[in-house]
């Protein structure tokens, strides 16, 4: 990136949202230790660690439902 006067890490967390909002979750992490790694104001940090929190709690979700999914098929298999 080579714009002036722009801040990298809000343009490096708005992609990760982007990537969150399209389920890659993985890209959306690289994308946030980019920005934090970019970023100057304390204030701002605070913010990107609440979407990271966001998301890594998404991902969660997903290996939670996973996990009961193959229960119920387990135990279904099981029933028969």
């Amino acid at each position: 990136m080579t714009v002036k006067g722009i801040n990298k890490s809000e343009i490096f967390v708005k992609k990760a949202i982007l990537f969150e909002t399209q389920r890659q979750f993985k890209n959306a992490l690289k994308e946030i230790k980019n920005a934090k790694l970019s970023t100057l104001q304390f204030a701002f940090d605070s913010d990107i660690t609440e979407v990271e929190k966001r998301i890594k709690g998404k991902i969660d979700l997903i290996k939670n439902n996973k996990k009961e999914k193959n229960l119920k098929k387990k135990s279904n298999k099981k029933s028969k």
